[in-house]
């Protein structure tokens, strides 16, 4: 009855998400813009076994947003550890943002992860894991509430040694595989406490909580992030409450930018135990290299859901920014692309300001002043948190003009 009841539910989940996917994504005609990653770090990590030891990964990755507040991202990893294993993984995540009504919003979080982990004695394990999260989400200011869905499922098949036959005969080994899947509420809140082009300082709260293999876990954080030109710190700290696990996790990072396109980091931390694919805890550590690689866009594109009725048309070479701001009396625009510097925006029909800027080719953040203090990203624009400023609008200029 208990497996009907979550598999009841996992079908609600997934049924809500189609609603929300095809909000996000019907009538779009918004640009694609893409940025690719490179990462290389060493440290010393815990592997799906649980068995720690020193570890080396490299992991390139494509993220590719719209206009309409959806992006999806790629990845893969490839790692070595010092005791000889390695680990080959891979996965995506979706994320999507639908407006329904004011500042009420549907939302939408996908990811999938598979990965495979070989040894020296030839013995391997695959794990994968899959996550469906459709939400609604509340944004009052600079408070954001949410809750929703969250829907999961856990899969592992890894060799185990067989007793052997007869004493001084070998035993070998057998596959022994299982799958777990879950779901169950999560809810939460996101608070910004200041926000402006010197940096952004974000606070967030959230509960997650599954029943797996008749366990009830709830998962517990308190989160945040500080974001400057110069550096971006992140931090997080929880607790899993459950019959069988009461135990503490908590994470922090920090990244540092070299040069354009280039940042240090590091992150340390320790994590519970993941129920569906059987994986035990582990703490880790490591420090390197991220190489922002940047995309190839057709043309100027500038990230903003606000529609514009009365204004001119875009100048040659010229990129237009705009946003929805009809209680404001002032609205200013500054970015990467300025040295933000506010630039005045103009007003046109229904509360819609707008800029006409000359923008040499590259990628920006940008955001609007509204009334000379609150800073402000159009709603419906990609908002990337890529660890050089915090939350801002994503702009991509390209070679030509529109």
């Amino acid at each position: 009855m208990q497996v009907r009841r979550h598999r009841d539910a996992a079908k609600a989940a997934f049924a809500f998400a189609i609603v929300i996917a095809a909000t996000l994504f019907a009538s779009s005609r918004a640009e694609a813009q893409a940025q690719t990653q490179l990462a290389i770090s060493g440290g010393v990590g815990t592997d799906q076994r649980g068995v720690r030891s020193n570890a080396l990964t490299v992991a390139p990755s494509l993220l590719v947003a719209t206009a309409i507040a959806a992006s999806l991202s790629l990845g893969a990893s490839l790692t070595r550890f010092g005791n000889g294993a390695s680990s080959l993984g891979g996965g995506a995540a979706l994320s999507g943002r639908g407006a329904i009504a004011g500042p009420l919003a549907l939302t939408l979080d996908a990811s999938a992860n598979a990965s495979r982990l070989a040894g020296q004695s030839n013995a391997s394990a695959s794990f994968a894991s899959a996550d469906l999260v459709p939400a609604m989400q509340l944004d009052a200011g600079s408070l954001t509430l949410f809750g929703g869905v969250r829907a999961a499922t856990g899969y592992a098949s890894q060799d185990v040694a067989r007793q052997p036959p007869l004493p001084g005969f070998p035993g070998g080994t057998t596959m022994q595989s299982q799958t777990r899947s879950a779901a169950g509420p999560t809810f939460g809140a996101t608070f910004v406490m200041t926000s402006s082009p010197d940096g952004t300082l974000r606070l967030g709260a959230r509960e997650d909580r599954l029943r797996v293999s008749g366990v009830t876990i709830a998962d517990r954080a308190l989160s945040a992030n500080i974001a400057t030109s110069g550096v971006t710190l992140s931090g997080s700290v929880g607790r899993r409450f459950a019959s069988d696990e009461q135990v503490g996790f908590g994470s922090a990072a920090i990244s540092i930018p070299l040069r354009s396109g280039v940042a240090l980091e590091a992150a340390a931390g320790r994590y519970a135990s993941n129920r569906l694919t059987g994986t035990p805890g582990g703490n880790y550590f490591n420090a390197g290299l991220s190489l922002r690689l940047g995309g190839a866009p057709a043309r100027s594109s500038a990230s903003s859901s606000a529609r514009l009725r009365g204004a001119p048309d875009v100048a040659k070479g010229y990129t237009r920014l705009a946003i929805d701001a009809p209680d404001a009396a002032r609205v200013d625009v500054a970015g990467d692309f300025n040295e933000w510097t506010p630039a005045p925006a103009t007003r046109a029909a229904g509360g819609v300001w707008y800029a006409d800027l000359r923008i040499a080719p590259g990628q920006y953040r940008y955001a609007f002043r509204v009334n000379g203090k609150e800073w402000r990203v159009p709603r419906g624009a990609t908002a990337v948190n890529d660890g050089y400023g915090g939350k801002s609008a994503w702009l991509i200029v390209g070679e030509t003009g529109p």
